[in-house]
């Protein structure tokens, strides 16, 4: 429901708060004044209104009489006969003339005082009801204005103005007219609740027209009282009228109540008309009995009668329209009934019990009293229970239409399902006990599987944090049996063949059962699971050591595939400086073709100018020589074979280099092998550098090398080897450039002791917190910044080198740089023999 808005619902409470401030201080004004004993209206007629023991209204023979004069004067305005007696002492009589239907009647009364008790019991009733009927108008228009049966704030309002203008008729007289035109309305008013509350009638709906027609009729009614409200006659005419409409409608609105009661088309109908029959009868009949009066007696009923139990009749319906789903009111009336009936039954048998004591005392003087106190005892003893059974039995077939008794019924079911592990039986068991009890249409009770996605699909359409047991249409409800936080089964009961809805105690009654089943059920559940899991179990093991094997070959080939992948990380960051220390040599060696190329040119001409001398003509040849020579004096033949021979060298070194550079990238970034080889830690450290090198000269790093002593072979995988002194010294340029430059110190070595080869890296860079030297070998944690690292490369280190047989450590940390160590097992040297 959307609440109205609230700057409206704001104004109009402080509009019928004013006025009512305004109303209630007229009414004060009042008190301690000298009166005359009866209420004049503003049109001279007496009001129907007064308290019992003011004699001028005791007999109500002078209600909706005209007064005409008062000691001999002639009444011209109610404020002239007020300033007169307010003149006089109290207690003083006055001669007053009445007339009606051309009858006129004398009749003398004494002035009198109007008392604080007074005001109490003509006014104060009329405000509570008054600002009762109100306040619960626009709560329910603001709260609830999208309900049908929230159209009766529209007939409380009415009922609310006509109560609030009544204290104002007696003067000052400033909403008279209002008063009179409301009074025309408490018909229609009545008629809409009757066709809206506790739901909108099939009548209504058919001619969605008809309460404005109503409503219409009321207005006319209305107009015609306020042409013609000071003319005696047709005004006590049409007030008698808008009154006989009134209780008329009246009638019709509690015969619409009693008819929705007996056949409400919801259980929510059902609730809201019995909640409506406390406030009917606390406060609708006495008004009904003064309005009846009134009609037939031509006003001659004090109305105000009513005034204080006016209050309790909005209440009830703010309550049915807000509230009335959290009453069990079946329950309240069974017990009140039952122990009302078992009171009486009680009394009646007392009675009876001591008028044949009494009656037989009379015959038989010596018949002792304790005869009687011992009858009654054993009455109340062993007859007292059956009957308030009987009653209660009697009471709800009468009233109810059902009769069970909720403890056996409890206490059977819950015996019979404490030894059932057989769902089928459990079910049998429960649809049994609901049929015996309710006599449903149809009862159909539903296993819910237990998967995460179902339950929330149940528990969102139950509501379960709401209401436990949701009514369905055509009188049919739903309960669900919930046991550990999920909805285990669901009971779906049709309509009962009695025509009732499930009561309060009904319900009660199925949430005990649904508590009960609901464990039954998860311990039946269990039980076939357990049976289920007995028969295939060998099975779900041989596939779950299948799905493991399958697993673990996954997480080694992922491994493999990670060691490969942090290889290749590893050669792409250095990968510029590979390539700059590949390209050096390249560029020397195309610069030494082309010099080689210029010197094989010389030859050439050289060759071609001794293949063109003729020895065989020794006369010829001594000019041919002088020629020759005068042509190559400045060619150094010897030079020229010395330059040769050194281009072709260091082209060859060039191209060696070069070649070794590929064969390394080569090597460290194939996959591991199979086989595990001897190899020399030196030898995989320098092709490391190697490999670095170039980046290293370009951030500026200077590698300090150092072998300390005979280094004896290790066996292993030379390219994960060399992955993880790569990735020391990769960490070792991240570390050091952060400063600008530093160095970075390699020393190789063996402990004879433990039979182990060593190498140490240790760099002079910004080195790592002590709390997070450990943190370090941790998969995915870096400490670099985003995009840098992958958090990958010490973990892996870690795991080579523990596959190895060898450990990685980081032997100290400072902020002047970080000491990293790697240990493997050395190969025995064989001694020379």
């Amino acid at each position: 429901m959307k609440p109205r808005s609230g700057a409206v619902m704001a104004s109009a409470g402080i509009a019928v708060a004013a006025v009512s401030l305004w109303i209630l201080a007229g009414a004060v004004n009042w008190l301690g004044r000298p009166f005359p004993g009866f209420l004049l209206l503003a049109n001279g007629v007496v009001a129907s209104a007064g308290l019992t023991y003011w004699p001028a209204t005791s007999d109500g023979s002078i209600f909706q009489h005209k007064l005409v004069s008062y000691d001999g004067h002639e009444f011209t305005s109610p404020r002239a006969l007020g300033d007169y007696v307010e003149a006089l002492p109290i207690g003083t009589p006055v001669n007053y003339t009445f007339e009606k239907d051309d009858v006129v009647q004398p009749r003398t009364f004494p002035t009198r005082e109007f008392t604080i008790g007074d005001g109490l019991l003509l006014f104060g009733a009329i405000f509570v009801s008054a600002i009762t009927l109100l306040v619960v108008a626009l709560a329910i228009s603001y709260l609830a204005p999208d309900d049908p049966a929230a159209g009766c704030a529209v007939s409380l309002g009415i009922f609310g103005v006509w109560a609030l203008t009544a204290l104002d008729l007696y003067g000052p007289f400033r909403f008279f007219r209002v008063h009179a035109f409301a009074e025309c309305l408490l018909a229609a008013g009545s008629i809409h609740m009757a066709l809206v509350f506790p739901y909108k009638r099939d009548l209504a709906r058919r001619f969605p027209r008809l309460i404005a027609y109503v409503y219409g009729l009321a207005i006319a009614l209305g107009l015609a009282i306020e042409v013609l409200l000071f003319d005696p006659f047709w005004y006590s005419t049409l007030h008698r009228a808008a009154v006989s409409n009134a209780a008329i409608a009246f009638a019709l609105l509690v015969y619409s109540q009693a008819y929705a009661f007996a056949r409400p088309p919801t259980i929510e109908a059902r609730q809201r008309v019995t909640v409506l029959a406390i406030g009917t009868i606390a406060s609708m009949s006495p008004g009904i009995v003064v309005f009846v009066t009134g009609a037939t007696t031509g006003g001659k009923a004090a109305e105000n009668a009513v005034g204080w139990a006016g209050a309790l009749f909005p209440l009830s319906i703010a309550y049915a329209v807000l509230r009335a789903d959290l009453l069990q009111v079946d329950s309240i009336l069974r017990r009140t009934v039952n122990y009302a009936l078992v009171t009486v039954c009680v009394g009646l048998v007392y009675a009876a019990l001591i008028g044949i004591v009494e009656s037989a005392a009379k015959q038989h003087a010596d018949i002792p009293r304790w005869l009687f106190i011992l009858a009654f005892s054993c009455f109340c003893t062993f007859g007292l229970i059956p009957l308030k059974d009987k009653i209660q039995s009697s009471v709800d077939r009468t009233f109810f239409r059902s009769v069970y008794d909720f403890r056996s019924i409890t206490e059977e079911t819950s015996r019979t399902l404490a030894r059932l592990i057989d769902i089928n039986s459990i079910r049998a068991e429960i649809e049994g006990a609901v049929t015996a009890a309710f006599h449903p249409e149809t009862v159909s009770l539903v296993i819910l599987p237990s998967d995460a996605e179902t339950q929330s699909e149940i528990d969102s359409a139950d509501q379960i944090n709401d209401q436990r047991v949701r009514d369905l249409d055509l009188g049919q409800i739903a309960v669900p049996f919930r046991s550990h936080k999920r909805v285990v089964a669901r009971l779906i009961l049709g309509r009962r063949l009695s025509g009732k809805f499930y009561s309060g105690e009904d319900r009660a009654l199925l949430q005990v059962l649904a508590n009960q089943g609901a464990v039954a059920i998860e311990k039946a559940l269990a039980i076939e699971e357990v049976h289920e899991l007995n028969r295939t179990l060998e099975r779900r093991v041989q596939t779950r050591t299948a799905e493991l094997a399958k697993t673990i070959d996954e997480l080694r080939e992922t491994q493999q595939q990670l060691v490969q992948a942090e290889r290749l990380a590893a050669i792409g960051e250095i990968a510029a400086g590979v390539a700059h220390e590949v390209n050096n040599p390249l560029n020397f060696a195309r610069n030494s073709l082309r010099a080689l190329s210029a010197l094989v040119d010389e030859l050439s001409v050289y060759a071609r100018a001794v293949g063109d001398l003729h020895f065989e003509d020794p006369n010829g040849l001594q000019a041919e020589l002088a020629a020759f020579n005068e042509s190559f004096k400045s060619l150094d033949a010897t030079q020229l074979s010395h330059d040769l021979a050194q281009l072709v060298e260091i082209l060859g070194a060039g191209l060696d280099r070069t070649a070794r550079l590929v064969a390394d990238l080569r090597d460290f970034a194939s996959p591991q092998q199979s086989e595990r080889l001897p190899f020399s830690l030196v030898e995989i450290v320098d092709r490391s550098l190697d490999l670095a090198r170039a980046t290293l000269n370009e951030r500026g790093i200077s590698v300090c090398q150092e072998t300390l002593g005979t280094v004896p072979p290790a066996r292993g995988d030379t390219s994960a080897i060399g992955q993880v002194i790569l990735n020391i010294v990769k960490n070792a340029i991240d570390a050091v450039e952060l400063r600008g430059g530093g160095t970075l110190t390699v020393t190789c070595g063996s402990d004879d002791k433990r039979g182990a080869v060593w190498a140490r890296f240790v760099d002079n860079g910004c080195g790592i917190p002590p709390e997070l030297v450990e943190k370090v070998f941790d998969p995915f944690f870096t400490t670099k910044e985003a995009g840098k690292g992958t958090g990958l490369g010490l973990a892996l280190c870690r795991r080579i080198m523990h596959d190895h047989s060898g450990c990685i450590q980081i032997e100290e940390t400072s902020g002047d740089g970080t000491s990293v160590r790697i240990e493997l097992p050395a190969i025995p040297l064989t001694p020379n023999p």
